[in-house]
């Protein structure tokens, strides 16, 4: 089902191509971006949405430091992950039900008018470390990427460094105050990144 999903949707994603078995991607100048069908079997009923995400490489080559991600997993990870529900204004459990080709031709239609109207044109106008600062690190940040803490956290300084933010030390006082009360090691993680980025500027 989700290969007759992406098969629906590439006509509206122009720039994007089927990437490995649940997503279409497109590249961008140091990056790629990504969307992804996220699918619920059910046997005779599917359940599906989309995730729109970024990966910025100067990013990851920062995070991937810090995160604990195994090395074996660092060419997947992500920068941001944004659920459809943030562009298209629905509940953050927008579902599409599917049983049939059909099914999956009337969902897609539906959502034709969002991929067009919201997630197409922000895609064009976020790929860069300054644009992506600019979202992730303004009042819609928390809607906008929905990734765990602490690496939400740790994504949100690394592109502040990158960026050249003024609020950087601000921003990294918010990120502690998010951090208390969970558990330890991720705010060591935090702690660590933070004195590398002020040491090193961001720079490899």
């Amino acid at each position: 089902m989700t290969k007759k999903i992406i098969q629906q949707l590439q006509p509206h994603l122009p720039g994007f191509k089927p990437h490995e078995k649940t997503s279409l991607a497109r590249p961008i100048a140091g990056g790629t971006q990504f969307i992804g069908v996220a699918l619920v079997d059910y046997r005779t009923l599917f359940r599906f949405t989309l995730t729109i995400s970024t990966r910025i490489e100067q990013v990851q080559e920062i995070m991937n430091r810090f995160s604990g991600s195994p090395p074996k997993f660092h060419h997947i990870t992500l920068t941001t992950a944004t659920m459809l529900a943030y562009f298209s204004g629905a509940s953050e459990h927008e579902r599409f039900e599917v049983r049939s080709p059909e099914d999956v031709a009337a969902a897609v239609a539906e959502l034709a008018p969002v991929l067009r109207d919201r997630v197409l044109p922000f895609l064009d106008a976020h790929q860069t470390v300054q644009s992506l600062d600019a979202v992730m690190n303004g009042p819609e940040g928390r809607r906008f990427d929905r990734t765990n803490a602490p690496y939400r956290q740790m994504t949100g300084l690394t592109l502040a460094r990158l960026a050249g933010n003024p609020r950087f030390d601000a921003l990294v006082e918010s990120a502690r105050a998010e951090m208390r009360g969970l558990k330890p090691h991720g705010a060591a993680k935090l702690e660590a990144l933070v004195a590398y980025l002020r040491t090193t500027g961001g720079a490899p």
